[in-house]
């Protein structure tokens, strides 16, 4: 009897390691794990000739964005957003255009620019099992709508899947953009040279509470 209890015993943990085997690679539904540590955010002057007027005629982000999927299943994302909310108000930024990695990863040796990559719509992404996506595009909105990025503010990951039409968040976190934010500033001051364009970090609310 204990023979058979025990070949019982073993037959059926070995259903259940096959069972959690094929749901683990073959059956397991998409899941999407976000990492975003910081964003870069930019501001441009216009130009009169080749010297700049200290006029911001442009803001952009870049985000420090990775996305895996811990799924067994793929998963395709047809459109992104970043949504910011704070004290009641909320704007939305969307890809507008491509940039390099090292814009994103070293934007200080990138201070001479007059813009951001090229424009170009987001064109989707698919993602196979334990596959990643690193962010490569420079997102925006309206210049006025980043004068409400002060002090902590609550952001969004938002995605739009296959076949779905509605926006899912997928992340969100603190954001420490302190109470006169750099990319709020005035690239043209008196006394001192203007600037044609200007960038600074943004970090996680929380590292920055660690790391001051």
């Amino acid at each position: 009897m204990e023979v058979e209890l025990i070949a019982i015993f073993f037959s059926l943990l070995s259903l259940y390691v096959s069972v959690r085997v094929a749901w683990d690679t073959r059956f397991k539904p998409a899941s999407l794990s976000v990492v975003m540590p910081h964003f870069v955010f930019w501001q441009f002057s216009s130009y009169k000739g080749q010297s700049p007027t200290g006029e911001v005629v442009s803001r952009k982000h870049t985000p420090a964005l990775c996305i895996r999927n811990f799924g067994a299943k793929p998963e395709i994302i047809e459109d992104i957003r970043i949504t910011f909310k704070n004290n009641g108000n909320e704007v939305i930024s969307y890809p507008v255009s491509v940039v390099s990695i090292d814009i994103i990863e070293a934007p200080s040796k990138n201070r001479g620019n007059r813009e951001l990559g090229e424009g170009a719509p987001f064109l989707g992404i698919s993602l196979a099992a334990n596959e990643e996506w690193k962010n490569t595009y420079a997102y925006s909105m309206k210049v006025a709508d980043y004068e409400i990025l002060v002090g902590d503010v609550e952001v969004y990951v938002e995605v739009r899947t296959r076949n779905k039409k509605k926006w899912k968040s997928i992340y969100s976190d603190t954001y420490s953009f302190g109470t006169h934010p750099h990319h709020l500033r005035p690239l043209k001051q008196e006394g001192v040279m203007t600037i044609g364009s200007s960038n600074a970090h943004v970090y996680l609310k929380r590292w920055r509470e660690t790391h001051g």
